[in-house]
């Protein structure tokens, strides 16, 4: 059974696009952790019916801070979140307003918002939706949103994580041109998901040289990889074993060993 089989079921409704992006690094970084996964989540666009605090707490924030940095009311906007993210919505909000009572002088002059970028990298398409592209000294400079429980943590180990070394090399080629200003570079904007007013950091990055003329033909590979299975059945890609991960076991773990029969716990998750 093909991937356009198995998505008759409810679809959620999403209020706004803030995740991941059409052809991007989190895609990718989810084939690398394991094909069959990668599957199940963006061949056939399956998630589980309720989303894990931590990723849930994540997205929703994301959301809050997308309308916020667009003149709209992040709270209707969080009241709108599809039905799998109910149970932390209050806790998202709380988040938020620590957000804006922490930065309430802050005169942030955006640029763009959650906009999708796209760019032909090592001969392939790549493209990253930005968090936040604001204008800093007179230079163009992406903000990246990061919550996390551990914030000194995230950000001790930002430059080592390609998901934003990626938007260096993004940035750097489109950027300048677009908005007619020089490169300022990648900022981390770190938001604690628990009561540590200390934990709010906006930390700017300096990532090694090496490590960013070594993403292009990495991502090439990669995306070559995905290209040889893109007829497969999704339940047939090939999996890599590692079933715990950073948040415990895996969402796909019914899929991967009971097939089909626990299709009705996931739900199909498409960009409008």
């Amino acid at each position: 059974m093909m991937a356009e089989a198995i998505t008759e079921e409810k679809k959620i409704v999403r209020p706004k696009a803030t995740g991941v992006s059409s052809y991007g690094y989190h895609r990718l970084k989810t084939f690398i952790e394991c094909p069959q996964k990668y599957a199940y989540r963006y061949e056939a666009s399956l998630v589980p019916q309720y989303e894990r605090e931590a990723t849930a707490v994540g997205t929703l924030v994301h959301e809050a801070l997308r309308a916020h940095y667009m003149g709209e009311n992040p709270i209707d906007t969080l009241d709108a979140m599809p039905q799998r993210y109910g149970p932390y919505i209050q806790k998202a909000k709380t988040i938020f307003a620590a957000y804006r009572k922490r930065y309430t002088r802050d005169k942030t002059c955006v640029l763009a918002v959650e906009k999708e970028y796209e760019a032909a990298i090592a001969g392939h398409k790549f493209t990253r939706r930005l968090d936040l592209v604001v204008e800093a000294q007179g230079c163009v400079q992406v903000w990246d949103h990061k919550t996390g429980a551990k914030p000194n943590d995230t950000a001790a180990t930002a430059e080592l994580m390609w998901s934003l070394a990626t938007q260096e090399v993004l940035g750097r080629l489109l950027l300048p041109a677009e908005f007619k200003r020089p490169w300022g570079g990648v900022l981390l904007n770190v938001i604690p998901t628990i009561d540590r007013p200390a934990g709010f950091m906006r930390k700017k990055l300096n990532f090694s040289q090496r490590m960013l003329d070594k993403i292009p033909m990495s991502l090439a590979f990669y995306y070559e990889q995905i290209d040889r299975l893109k007829n497969t059945n999704i339940f047939q890609y090939p999996r890599s074993g590692e079933c715990m991960g950073r948040y415990g076991v895996c969402d796909y773990l019914h899929l991967c060993n009971g097939g089909e029969q626990y299709r009705h716990l996931y739900v199909v998750d498409r960009p409008n």
